[in-house]
């Protein structure tokens, strides 16, 4: 879609879609190279700290999202925008964060 925006001419639509972009390409690059550094980085599971870089990517999108929102005018827009991207990047973090740690939840049992 960003594609998509900015060949029509409308980089500000396309703007506004990229935090859409950050918690998925926050993990799928934070995932190969968790598990390469693991036992270099700390001795905690390198499930946990994937679910750490897919939280602090949710916080950075809805930040990027707060300001992204501040250029619609109409209040009733805005929140429906807020709504929907940081409503979209929540659950797919609650998704990525649960199957990332569900092996560790597994093994507890």
């Amino acid at each position: 879609m960003v594609v998509v925006f900015v060949r029509a001419g409308h980089g500000d639509y396309a703007a506004s879609l990229v935090p859409i972009l950050i918690v998925p390409a926050a993990h799928l690059v934070a995932t190969p190279l968790i598990r390469i550094f693991a036992s270099a980085l700390t001795t905690m599971p390198h499930q946990m700290l994937l679910a750490f870089v897919d939280i602090a990517a949710v916080c950075i999108a809805c930040v990027c999202v707060a300001f992204l929102s501040a250029k619609i005018k109409s209040k009733k827009n805005k929140r429906v925008y807020m709504t929907l991207i940081s409503g979209y990047n929540i659950l797919l973090t609650c998704a990525f964060v649960a199957q990332t740690l569900s092996p560790l939840f597994s093994k507890i049992k």
